[in-house]
């Protein structure tokens, strides 16, 4: 991704109003945009921790790609962030301008609203009995899409898993 995206994109430099990168660990793309036209969504500070915190770092490659990425994040014409919790860490750590950071929350569809829709429940609650083979027992899978580093507190989500059980 480091490389070859870069060899991709390039060609569509002109051929759009904006670019927007979704992912902050894809900022260095905005190299090869027009970073006047390039916002960038970050999700978290822990990309740069290798230059923020040097002694996290166990080589000079993660660091030298790292900085790839923080110099493109610098470049975007503005960074959104899904919180104030990453907006403030990028202020605090300095790792871009603060007139450049916004807030923007992520949308959520309608469907999943606390208010209940009858026919949808009976509809699932039918599916699901019919996949189990048994019309007497209701049983529910939880799914953790994810990774289990310790900032993403697995520990929390077992215990809640548990809690539910």
């Amino acid at each position: 991704r480091f490389w070859d995206y870069k060899r991709w994109l390039v060609r569509f430099q002109n051929q759009f109003d904006v670019f927007h990168i979704v992912d902050h660990s894809y900022a260095h793309l905005v190299h090869v945009l027009p970073a006047s036209r390039t916002v960038v969504t970050c999700h978290d500070t822990d990309a740069f921790l290798s230059l923020v915190e040097p002694d996290v770092a166990d080589s000079r490659l993660p660091r030298w790609l790292t900085r790839q990425v923080l110099t493109g994040l610098q470049a975007a014409a503005h960074i959104a962030c899904d919180t104030h919790a990453t907006a403030d860490d990028l202020r605090r750590r300095r790792l871009a301008h603060p007139d450049r950071i916004s807030v923007v929350y992520n949308g959520v569809h309608p469907a999943f609203t606390p208010e209940a829709d009858g026919a949808a429940d009976r509809f699932v609650t039918r599916a699901i009995f019919q996949a189990s083979g048994d019309s007497n027992e209701l049983t529910t899978d939880i799914l953790h899409v994810g990774s289990t580093i310790p900032r993403k507190r697995i520990d929390i989500l077992l215990r809640v898993v548990a809690a539910v059980r």
